[in-house]
């Protein structure tokens, strides 16, 4: 195995058989199981903005502690930990 010209053989070897291994296709985005509620739906098209959470509150006539909630909600409910991949999911979901 110290010998580079059978360590090249192998990675051309490698190389090969990964050539035959059919590429998965990738999944559609399924809604998800819990649907989303009118306020959560607002706060998810908000967030595409890039907008303090201060200021989706303030549009929505609610507290900054009500967003929060909703955010927290929508990244349960769509299986993410951030903003970004929130709106990714959202829009890949047709939801915003």
């Amino acid at each position: 195995m110290g010998d580079l010209r059978s360590a090249g053989a192998l990675v051309g070897e490698a190389a090969a058989v990964l050539a035959f291994v059919p590429a998965q296709p990738e999944r559609p985005a399924r809604l998800p199981a819990q649907p989303l509620t009118q306020c959560q739906l607002a706060v998810l098209r908000r967030l595409r903005q890039e907008v303090p959470l201060r200021q989706i509150a303030d549009d929505l006539y609610v507290s900054v502690n009500t967003v929060k909630s909703h955010v927290h909600a929508v990244y349960r409910k769509l299986g993410v930990c951030s903003r970004a991949e929130a709106v990714e999911r959202g829009r890949a979901l047709g939801l915003c």
